[in-house]
């Protein structure tokens, strides 16, 4: 009964922060901070190019203030302190591009935050900061086991997916949303699970964001 009132207070405060996210509520800001987290790989771009991050403007600047998305892609809008670049400063931002390509959502939501879509796309390479994740980066934790359900390890796909948790989340929001049940076996799965409903192009979007954001407050 207890684990069943945890699940039913943290899926109203999942569908609460739904509708703040969707709305655009940016109170909570952005985490990630392009230089100093480690985003890209499992080590901030700060130790990987600092030739390059001593010619940046702001160094704490955050992901989400750095691009903006076109039609041809991702945009990135960088602050240097010259235009005048060495050989080895020209050789960096070219591994750093190179970095970057990787940072290419297929899907990228408009509806919702960036940080949510970068979460999202986190996801997808599975490298989400799970308890499982941080032990493998060495990174002492108390115990690996799932933080909601003390039953499995928390990676990705038990936290998203096959936590007791996460499952009455996907099955409340799929009532809320008036569809069948959103069932997935992967991340993947998960994050293309919108295409396997019979919408419209519009809906369909809107319970992709559903969903990206579900993902983020989990």
């Amino acid at each position: 009964m207890e684990h069943h009132s945890k699940v039913r207070k943290f899926s109203h405060s999942v569908e609460h922060n739904i509708g703040s996210l969707l709305q655009g509520d940016v109170s909570m800001g952005d985490m990630i901070r392009i230089w100093l987290d480690p985003w890209l790989s499992d080590v901030p771009l700060r130790v990987l190019f600092l030739n390059l991050i001593l010619l940046e403007n702001h160094k704490g600047c955050l992901t989400s203030e750095m691009f903006e998305v076109s039609d041809i892609g991702v945009v990135w809008k960088w602050e240097w302190k010259h235009s005048a670049w060495s050989g080895t400063e020209e050789a960096d931002l070219l591994n750093l591009y190179q970095m970057l390509d990787t940072f290419q959502p297929s899907e990228w939501n408009k509806r919702i935050l960036k940080k949510v879509n970068i979460f999202a796309w986190q996801a997808s390479l599975n490298r989400l900061p799970t308890l499982s994740d941080l032990t493998r980066r060495n990174v002492p934790v108390d115990s690996t086991l799932s933080k909601f359900c003390s039953e499995d390890e928390e990676t990705g796909a038990h936290l998203l997916i096959s936590c007791r948790s996460a499952g009455q989340i996907w099955q409340n929001i799929s009532s809320w949303c008036m569809i069948a049940q959103i069932y997935a076996f992967t991340v993947t799965d998960l994050l293309s699970a919108h295409d396997y409903y019979r919408l419209g192009r519009r809906k369909k979007e809107i319970l992709y964001g559903i969903i990206l954001t579900a993902c983020w407050c989990i």
